[in-house]
């Protein structure tokens, strides 16, 4: 059945249609808390990551997305000030003991996030509790509490039904500097480790790109970030990664609504094209040719060659030379040993009888011996031969 081709050209342009109104239609804002200053959208921190070199301008920002451990063994003797913002954030045994030792040699930590791994607030004797909000709240409300601070403003970012304060044990043997707190709750303080200090807050909602491009954050933020003794400034964006990353090959194509439409309709094309047109094609049968024996090719071209030329006697020795191989070979026929033996070997190893051996051995040397040979004679010579090998 032949398909007019103006339903495939209908087809086609229904597609080109579909594709434009899915394209320019409104797209879904995507509201993923993954804090990776890659993204644009409302919380991730690119917005944050971009004000920095405006904040400290005389010093250097690096984004990285390796482990702390493997970073911090390429470059074990840099002075750097770590910033870690992410929803959840966890360190391995050996990473935290890399952290700690780092922070006591002088270098500081600035940790934004909801859970921080006990094994560090275990190190710092500090714990992190989680306080459900009432129905009514929307918001945690953060106020600046250092006096030296350039704002004394109130910041407010929504939570969706807990807020996290910071809790000191009471014979903790660190310094602690309180920062700033949501009425009774701590949410940012400086704990002095060594020569070092750690900075943990516990509200990185408001550094995200959304608080900040409002104006609800950016004094704040850039206040929170000036109570760091600043050296050259490490962007840690792998806790984060887990969450940007997608192993589905397709990841761009289903991320976006018209083009995820698009490939659905192209997957039913095909499948019906292999429904109802592939399987009325017939594949082409291939023509095998069969394998040439050159070997054969090349002894015709010879023989030919020697025909042509009457060159009986070049025929004549290649056939025996031919018949003695076959001896040799078959029937381990030593040449050096003198005629009778040879005679009487060949005759009980074939069984043709030594009369037999002897008649055709005699004629092979005679033609041997014979500088020209007749056509007659070769085929004599032929025919004993075939005759002893044959039967």
């Amino acid at each position: 059945m032949n398909i007019p081709r103006k339903y495939y050209l209908w087809l086609i342009l229904e597609i080109v249609i579909l594709i434009i109104v899915e394209y320019n239609k409104p797209q879904k804002i995507d509201w993923s808390r993954t804090y990776s200053s890659y993204d644009n959208i409302p919380f991730g921190t690119k917005v944050l990551f971009n004000l920095i070199p405006e904040i400290f301008p005389e010093k250097t920002v690096k984004r990285i997305n390796q482990t702390l451990y493997d970073y911090t063994k390429e470059n074990i003797n840099d002075d750097y000030t770590l910033i870690f913002i992410a929803e959840n954030i966890s360190f391995s045994q050996l990473s935290c003991d890399m952290l700690l030792d780092f922070v006591k040699k002088g270098s500081e930590v600035f940790i934004s996030a909801k859970n921080i791994s006990k094994i560090l607030t275990d190190s710092l004797d500090i714990e992190l509790e989680k306080t459900r909000l009432k129905i009514i709240d929307k918001s945690v409300k953060l106020k600046f509490n250092n006096k030296l601070a350039l704002i004394d403003t109130i910041s407010k970012i929504p939570t969706i039904d807990f807020q996290t304060s910071i809790k000191f044990l009471k014979d903790s043997k660190y310094k602690v500097n309180i920062l700033d707190s949501s009425n009774s709750s701590i949410n940012f303080a400086k704990i002095d480790y060594g020569q070092g200090s750690f900075f943990i807050h516990t509200e990185p909602l408001i550094f995200t790109n959304y608080y900040l491009l409002k104006g609800y954050s950016k004094d704040y933020c850039e206040e929170v970030l000036r109570q760091l003794n600043v050296q050259n400034i490490v962007w840690s964006d792998y806790p984060n990664s887990g969450l940007r990353m997608n192993l589905n090959p397709l990841r761009y194509i289903l991320s976006s609504d018209s083009f995820r439409y698009g490939y659905y309709v192209l997957v039913v094309l095909i499948i019906l094209y292999i429904g109802l047109a592939g399987r009325r094609m017939q594949r082409s049968i291939p023509i095998i040719e069969p394998h040439i024996n050159s070997s054969v090719d090349f002894i015709y071209t010879i023989s030919n060659l020697y025909l042509s030329n009457k060159n009986n006697k070049k025929i004549a020795q290649h056939r025996i030379n031919y018949f003695k191989n076959y001896l040799r070979t078959n029937f381990f026929i030593d040449w050096k040993l003198s005629e009778d033996e040879i005679i009487q070997v060949i005759g009980k190893k074939t069984g043709k009888g030594n009369e037999r051996v002897e008649y055709i051995l005699k004629y092979i040397k005679r033609i041997e011996s014979t500088k020209n040979i007749s056509q007659q004679e070769l085929f004599k010579l032929n025919k004993e031969i075939d005759y002893f090998i044959l039967k």
